[in-house]
């Protein structure tokens, strides 16, 4: 089976195509003080919109470090065979407006698929997840597709 932004030369795992579609969904309240602390943090003057990467901040759910996997990975990249070493891969972003303090934005992440390849030092497992932004109102802010990679230990 074929996935969305399957990457050249990888397979669909066996037994976790039944997982893609499978979403988590959460809201995040925008406050001025994250705006001015994201935006001193990458070197921009104070405003009182948020940067369009601004959104990466709201991008994993806030869950304690019981909650986590064995690696400290976010639980949103689990899938797959369990591994203990995940890693960012490619991000792909596409924001319609930013965000602005006092509103809040729901958030949800779906789960695109998850491939194997063949890496230089063994399997390789690449999570791909959509993750959407939006408003009180329902309209779309922002929208990212990320892939991430997961090898064994």
């Amino acid at each position: 089976m074929d996935f969305p932004h399957m990457q050249p030369g990888a397979t669909a795992v066996p037994g976790t195509t039944d997982t893609a579609g499978a979403t988590s969904s959460w809201t995040f309240q925008v406050t001025e003080r994250d705006i001015r602390r994201f935006r001193q943090a990458i070197g921009e003057p104070p405003c009182e919109t948020a940067p369009p990467l601004f959104f990466q901040v709201m991008a994993w759910q806030d869950v304690g470090p019981e909650e986590l996997p064995p690696d400290g990975s976010p639980a949103e990249i689990q899938g797959g065979p369990p591994h203990a070493r995940s890693m960012g891969g490619a991000s792909e972003f596409a924001v319609h407006r930013p965000a602005r303090a006092g509103e809040t934005i729901s958030v949800c992440s779906r789960l695109l698929g998850v491939q194997s390849r063949q890496g230089r030092h063994g399997p390789l497992h690449l999570i791909t997840r959509q993750t959407t932004f939006t408003d009180a109102a329902g309209t779309e802010l922002a929208r990212e597709v990320a892939t991430y990679l997961r090898r064994p230990a």
